[in-house]
């Protein structure tokens, strides 16, 4: 079975729906503990996190990997059409399902459209592109936990505003928890953690 909600960590708690922001100044364990998290790192003692009030570290990895989606600052795209890389996250998604989430995140009009060809991790696109190609691609996962670090990054104002809005919109049935040093992105999360 895959892990459910809702997400503990610490006295913060993230139901389904949730929208928690991790701030603080680069530095601070922002990207620590998304992977805490994810169980890739583990967690601090004074860090207790907890899936459905079982401590992460308890959770088999397949169940976690299952569950669990994050997008790290440096994003990992392959060779080969933006189709194929979006079908990574999900095998049965439709074109139609595609064009959606690039619509979404604002890629609806890169040349070439789902058959543009990338080269090696995402040559041709921007550094903002493949970051909103890896935010598609974790959104047609529908994971219960989905896991941000900077999503906004390198974007501008206005396109930032639209990308975390159209996430939160669609993550309505999971729990989303991004770490941004973007006010703009902070003022939409009901939660927060600031590590200093």
């Amino acid at each position: 079975a895959v892990p459910a909600l809702p997400l503990r960590i610490a006295d913060q708690m993230v139901p389904a729906g949730g929208v928690l922001a991790i701030s603080g100044p680069s530095g601070a364990g922002k990207s620590t503990l998304l992977g805490q998290i994810t169980g890739l790192i583990p967690p601090a003692p004074e860090q207790d996190i907890t899936l459905a009030g079982r401590p992460i570290s308890d959770w088999p990895e397949p169940e976690l990997r299952a569950g669990l989606v994050l997008v790290p600052q440096r994003v990992a795209l392959i060779a080969g059409s933006l189709r194929e890389n979006l079908a990574l996250a999900s095998p049965a998604a439709s074109d139609d399902d595609m064009r959606e989430v690039l619509r979404a995140m604002r890629l609806d009009q890169l040349r070439g459209g789902l058959d543009l060809r990338l080269g090696d991790a995402g040559a041709g696109l921007s550094g903002g592109e493949m970051r909103r190609v890896a935010l598609a691609r974790a959104l047609l996962r529908k994971p219960q936990i989905l896991l941000l670090d900077e999503p906004t990054e390198g974007l501008d104002e206005a396109t930032a505003r639209h990308v975390i809005d159209e996430i939160i919109q669609r993550s309505q049935g999971s729990a989303l928890v991004f770490a941004s040093h973007r006010a703009s992105d902070l003022m939409r999360a009901a939660l927060h953690i600031r590590l200093d």
